[in-house]
């Protein structure tokens, strides 16, 4: 009589029970959102900064423009285009935000921003 009850012991705690298989999904549905949620605001930040760091590269490509316009022609001129700066830039091609916003020349400053206002550069 004993060892009968021994033997449907150790077949019933072989396994889980429905609830705590349903509490364990649960439980890694609500870390995967978290670790989602997470990834997208990673990734929100990087296409940010990258715009920031395009902003400083036709910033550096703006000043050489200026420094050559001065050498060559005897006074200081901004680009007003930003294909003028393609010589400048070392890939070749103006970068484009990586969110959709579009760059523009200040016309006095001759400082390029973006047109998104949380792309500022510091």
């Amino acid at each position: 009589m004993i060892k009968s009850s021994l033997i449907h012991f150790k077949m019933k705690s072989g396994g889980f029970t429905l609830v705590e298989l349903i509490i364990i999904l649960v439980i890694i549905g609500i870390l995967s959102s978290v670790a989602i949620l997470r990834f997208m605001m990673l990734t929100d930040t990087a296409k940010a900064s990258l715009c920031i760091a395009n902003q400083q590269t036709l910033n550096a490509a703006q000043a050489m423009y200026l420094a050559q316009t001065s050498v060559n022609t005897g006074y200081s001129e901004y680009a007003d285009d930003l294909n003028d700066l393609i010589p400048f830039i070392d890939s070749g091609t103006v970068p484009e935000c990586p969110i959709g916003g579009t760059y523009e020349i200040d016309p006095v400053s001759g400082i390029i921003t973006c047109s998104l206002t949380e792309h500022i550069v510091d």
